[in-house]
């Protein structure tokens, strides 16, 4: 059984972002001695991760898109681990734009996880005659940006009347505060200070005792079921995760699974490393912000060598989203700056100007690959921020059209544009775990 006490932190309001509002809860929380662990309810990475600041927990990922419910059990029993409270944070349903994919829903996950709804309500965007309206009932309302004690209380009135939901908490604008977040480049941590300084203006008027006595208050959950069991290597297999300033977005889980599965994991820097760890079978390069330090990685040539002196080696390389770029033979940057790359693989990467938020997609792929088999479709969230024109000779290894350039490969290296999430595709993590086996693209046995 599950007794871990648990809260749903999302908002109704479309292009609302609540995560000030739970920065600040998060921070009041932690500094009176709790334990927390917060879950984004998609398989995708945020611009900046304040639960890392706050708790020195990273964000871990469920999906109702991607996991089923008895692997969404399994993750978050693993995640919560011995915490105190759980948060996990998202959109409601109401809040998607009519006609866009969706993805992971935190509605579902409330109904798996029997997760009490906290509603985030930015009171500078409330109107009377478009207030939004929950597909359910909530467990409990924050106001955020609220303007004066007269639209406070106002809006405690409206809304719990309206909603038959208490009012738990109140913050007001703190303009400076959000002035200095919104200075925050993508993949930058927001300082630990800026989000006590959140809390601040929260915690006179928030109800601490009521609402951990609504996180407590929920049955334990059934425990997940086993999983089947993977077959671990008998030889332990060696991943090298790529983990510096520059690439530093991994699902926690994923790694997690692979050592309960007998790999070693060991880290290395693209940035400041000479070489890789001793005997690599994989090298996982994942996302990141890459574009910051564009010169001191086209620097490092001892470690690009390396890289290529492992695939040469007949080793494995899966890289997603900025790791894709890197592997590239140059990347060029929206003011048109251009900086040599790792050159494993004959393409260019190029980076938008404007960044757009990864959308969900399902893809099918077209060969046998060490990643999966010839028709199996998996599903991840797709990173449009990187434009990439690759060589013919690149082996485009999705059926759909739309997708071909997304996932492609040469040899034992496949690099991506989707973020996938193994631990919650066991077929994905069994590809990861196999490390003998031999990489069936175009042509190499």
């Amino acid at each position: 059984m599950l007794h871990s006490p648990r809260l749903a932190v999302g908002t109704v309001q479309c292009g609302t972002d609540h995560q000030p509002m739970l920065w600040a809860l998060m921070a009041i929380l932690e500094r009176s001695g709790l334990k927390i662990q917060a879950f984004l309810s998609q398989s995708r990475f945020v611009p900046r991760d304040g639960a890392l600041s706050i708790t020195g927990q990273g964000l871990r990922h469920l999906d109702s898109w991607i996991m089923t419910r008895d692997t969404c059990l399994r993750v978050y029993s693993s995640g919560a681990g011995t915490s105190d409270l759980v948060f996990v944070e998202g959109r409601y349903d109401a809040a998607c734009e009519s006609g866009q994919p969706i993805g992971g829903s935190l509605d579902t996950l409330c109904q798996w996880l029997d997760l009490p709804r906290l509603v985030v309500v930015d009171a500078s965007r409330w109107r009377p005659c478009l207030a939004p309206l929950p597909t359910f009932r909530p467990d409990g309302v924050l106001l955020d940006c609220v303007q004066n004690p007269h639209q406070a209380a106002h809006l405690r009135t409206t809304i719990e009347a309206l909603w038959g939901a208490p009012v738990l908490g109140m913050m007001d604008a703190a303009p400076e505060i959000r002035a200095a977040i919104g200075r925050l480049t993508p993949g930058t941590r927001p300082p630990k200070e800026l989000c006590q300084a959140l809390a601040r203006h929260l915690a006179p008027r928030l109800r601490v005792e009521q609402l951990l006595r609504m996180a407590g208050e929920r049955t334990p959950l059934d425990g997940p079921p086993p999983c089947a069991p993977l077959r671990r290597s008998p030889r332990g297999l060696n991943v090298a995760v790529a983990y510096d300033d520059a690439f530093h977005c991994y699902f926690p889980d994923t790694l997690d699974a692979l050592e309960a599965h007998g790999a070693r994991i060991h880290d290395f820097s693209p940035l400041h490393g000479e070489c890789l760890p001793p005997d690599t079978h994989i090298v996982y390069l994942g996302c990141g912000h890459i574009e910051h330090h564009a010169e001191a990685l086209a620097a490092n040539h001892c470690i690009k060598q390396a890289l290529r002196s492992h695939v040469r080696a007949g080793r494995r390389v899966y890289a997603e989203g900025s790791g894709l770029a890197y592997l590239g033979c140059d990347m060029e940057l929206p003011d048109g700056r251009r900086y040599p790359m790792a050159g494993v693989l004959p393409l260019i990467s190029s980076l938008h100007a404007s960044r757009q938020p990864p959308r969900p997609v399902e893809v099918t792929l077209a060969q046998n690959t060490w990643l999966g088999a010839a028709s199996s479709r998996i599903r991840g969230y797709l990173n449009t921020n990187w434009n990439v024109h690759a060589a013919a000779s690149l082996t485009r290894l999705v059926v759909e059209p739309e997708h071909r350039g997304d996932l492609i490969g040469r040899h034992p290296v496949i690099a991506s544009r989707i973020h996938l999430n193994p631990a919650a595709q066991p077929a994905l993590l069994r590809g990861f775990l196999e490390s003998q086996r031999t990489a069936h693209l175009s042509g190499v046995r």
